[in-house]
């Protein structure tokens, strides 16, 4: 893992020039590749394994939640997006139909395991902080990143868009708690659920 980011060039490493998305990759999985800050609409799209969000899906979610156009709280004033995690949980919920929550990371190996075991786990995303350096002078975002690990036909995947292709996981609880547990990422943890198969 500790060479996924890596292996990016400045474009997919940092988000912010724009590159050609990726719809899918060579084994059939769905998978959209970096664009500028939105991270978020790619995690979501590659949760659903189509595209059935866009930006302009997340910007009125946004608007619900704060009519501010320009200092809006839960995206980047630039429009480039670098959205919240309260507008990634709404898009879920109503274009996937899909629940997410925070998940403790004190106890991130008890309860992905749990998790992983559950017949309603979907997905686990990450929200990493990027050590962007000076480019964070240039642009002023959070400098965080969506991922997820997908379960996608009986095999775990992870769908990061700073990566070329979709990688697939042989041990999900192993991958998340060292990303959760390396403090340089400043790592969140959410899993997200199919309340359809409860």
């Amino acid at each position: 893992l500790g060479d996924v980011y890596k292996r990016q060039g400045i474009n997919a490493e940092y988000g912010i020039f724009p590159t050609r998305s990726q719809m899918s990759a060579p084994d059939g999985v769905y998978f959209e590749r970096q664009r500028w800050s939105l991270c978020a609409v790619h995690v979501v799209n590659n949760i659903l394994q189509a595209r059935r969000v866009a930006k302009g899906d997340f910007d009125a979610v946004c608007l619900r939640l704060d009519a501010s156009r320009w200092r809006n709280a839960h995206r980047s004033m630039f429009g480039v997006g670098d959205y919240d995690a309260n507008v990634l949980q709404l898009v879920l919920r109503e274009h996937g139909r899909l629940e997410s929550r925070f998940l403790d990371r004190r106890n991130a190996a008890l309860l992905v395991r749990s998790c992983v075991d559950a017949s309603t786990t979907r997905a686990f995303l990450l929200n990493v902080n990027r050590d962007r350096g000076w480019m964070s002078l240039l642009l002023p975002t959070s400098g965080r990143h969506w991922t997820a690990v997908v379960h996608i036909n009986d095999q775990w995947m992870l769908l990061d868009s700073l990566n070329d292709k979709p990688e697939p996981v042989d041990n999900v609880e192993q991958l998340i708690v060292s990303m959760v547990e390396r403090k340089s990422l400043d790592c969140n943890l959410m899993v997200v659920e199919d309340q359809s198969k409860c």
